[in-house]
């Protein structure tokens, strides 16, 4: 599971990384004048191609969402009802093929959203580059942490839609098959994930009370840590 978010997290790193030197060119460019830059920007980001990223990261996901199939397979004892998992199972396929695993993969558009108030008010003011940098990397707009955030919850999505494939088919098969949402139990868990873990056993199919979701990672929060259990209730 680490060499995939080690993968995705490479990619990220380089997009982000021609992303801030295009946003500072662009800052230099416009600093010492009043121009409106609300057009420039959208169209600076617009720039960006973000084909190779996303084929990467789906390339990755497809490896995690396999890994969680088979282990799931392998821990519910799936095998023994004639349950197996490739990737070319109808819901992987449908998975991989829509935009659900690619939330955070479209970081011009969110990128965008995020840096145009600061270079905006940078213009107004006519801030420095080395201040505004320093306020982006703060805001960790273009950090390696970003890039972390992003590979992890791309590889826990994927992995966790492997997990569940498997017990919806034992389902499909007549078995009673359940899930449960599971925290980390501390005190940066949100009140929407507790409630999540609070509705216990689940049919399988069931959405979650706290954040609408039938499966972890949440989607109210990039940096969620939960991850799901199921069970065949016999």
């Amino acid at each position: 599971m680490r060499r995939n978010e080690r993968a995705i997290e490479q990619y990220t790193n380089d997009l982000l990384k021609r992303q801030y030197e295009a946003v500072m060119k662009a800052y230099r460019k416009y600093s010492r004048s009043q121009k409106d830059l609300t057009e420039d920007i959208d169209n600076l980001f617009d720039s960006f191609d973000d084909t190779d990223y996303i084929v990467s990261v789906i390339a990755v996901e497809s490896s995690a969402m396999d890994f969680g199939a088979k282990g799931r397979i392998k821990k519910t004892k799936l095998a023994q009802f004639g349950i197996s998992f490739d990737l070319q199972h109808p819901l992987a396929v449908e998975y991989l093929q829509t935009d659900r695993p690619l939330i955070l993969s479209k970081i011009s558009e969110t990128t965008k959203k995020q840096v145009k108030p600061f270079l905006l008010e940078a213009v107004k003011t006519g801030e420095s580059p080395q201040a505004l940098a320093k306020k982006l990397s703060d805001e960790f707009l273009f950090s390696e942490e970003r890039a972390l955030m992003i590979a992890t919850h791309e590889v826990g999505t994927a992995y966790e839609a492997g997990n569940i494939i498997p017990m919806l088919d034992a389902k499909a098969r007549g078995l009673k098959s359940e899930k449960a949402w599971l925290t980390v139990g501390d005190e940066k868990v949100t009140p929407t994930h507790t409630q999540n873990q609070d509705d216990g056993w689940l049919d399988v199919e069931e959405t979650f009370s706290g954040t609408g979701d039938k499966e972890a990672p949440a989607s109210d929060n990039p940096r969620c840590r939960c991850t799901m259990l199921y069970r065949i209730n016999d």
